[in-house]
Formats: structure tokens, C-alpha cells, sequence
């Protein structure tokens, strides 16, 4: 659910999209990374991207996904920036909400990107910038066909209770 800054509820997080980054430092020093966004590659627009800070019911220790009667703990980043451990393997889950109806309605493809600092002998405030750009095409398809199969799941459960 998404709230206002006062904590009321505006919106639900129905329509989540799961991406994930997977990093590996083999270097001898951390890396640190900054401004991990996600965005619609055709219009560049920001989206909103979880992460445990701004996730309201901050007591929770665990965030789930669910998938039919399965729950999945996810592994999301505590902020927006953060460090990369020398030496490590860093996978994150990142659930990217989309409120806005008409964007949601034309999004076709969901970008996730990041910065990591360099440090250069001339130019000591350069950065590399890391994205990826997930195709989504057909989305609306799959969940309309999904929402077409949930009458029978319903008779099937009403079925099996009586």
C-alpha cells in the first residue's frame, strides 16, 4: 500500500514488478555505489523503487513476496546508495511500483541503473554508470488471461469447501 506523508493509504502495490541485480566485487577494496533508480527507458521517467527506507512498516524484518500460496523473502537494499564489499557477491531483489494509470498502461520496457564512485588521480568526482533495461512487452496479456482463470479457481475453491 502506499501512503502519503501522513500515513494514509493512496494507492495499493498491486502492480509490482520484481527485477534483481546481482554484483560482483573481486576487488581488493569496497566499492561504493550511489542513485540506484528505476526508470522507463522511453521516457526517461523516474519509478518508484522499494528499498527498506522507504518501506513504511519499517518493524518488519523480513519483506515478502507472494505467489499464490508461496512466500518469497526478498532481498532488498536498505537505501538508494550503500557499499559493495571487497571480495563479495551482492544480489539485491528490487520491487518497482507503478501507481500512475497511464504509465502503467504504456510501459513497455523498466530500466534499473547505479553509479560507482572512481577515484582518479585528475579527476577525483568521476563515477561509472551501470544499467540494465528489462523488456516487459505483453505484461497486461499474461494478467488479463490470469485474471480470465481466477473465476475458476474461485468455483474450484468453493467446490472443494462444501
Amino acid at each position: 500500500m502506499a501512503m502519503d506523508k501522513d500515513f494514509q493509504p493512496i494507492a495499493p502495490y498491486n502492480q509490482v514488478f520484481l527485477a534483481n541485480i546481482t554484483v560482483i566485487n573481486p576487488s581488493k577494496n569496497d566499492l561504493a555505489f550511489f542513485n540506484l533508480y528505476a526508470f522507463d527507458p522511453a521516457t526517461d521517467n523516474s519509478l518508484s523503487l522499494l528499498t527498506k527506507k522507504t518501506y513504511i512498516n519499517s518493524k518488519e524484518k523480513d519483506i515478502t513476496h507472494v505467489v499464490g500460496d508461496t512466500f518469497y523473502k526478498l532481498d532488498i537494499p536498505d537505501q538508494k546508495s550503500g557499499i559493495f564489499k571487497a571480495n563479495s557477491f551482492t544480489r539485491f531483489d528490487l520491487p518497482v511500483v507503478i501507481t500512475n494509470k497511464e504509465q502503467l498502461n504504456s510501459i513497455t520496457s523498466i530500466g534499473i541503473s547505479f553509479r560507482i564512485a572512481k577515484r582518479r588521480l585528475f579527476h577525483p568526482h568521476k563515477y561509472e554508470k551501470y544499467k540494465i533495461i528489462y523488456h516487459i512487452n505483453g505484461w497486461q496479456k499474461i494478467l488479463g488471461e490470469k485474471a480470465e482463470m481466477q473465476p475458476d479457481q474461485k468455483e474450484y475453491e468453493k467446490g472443494n469447501k462444501e
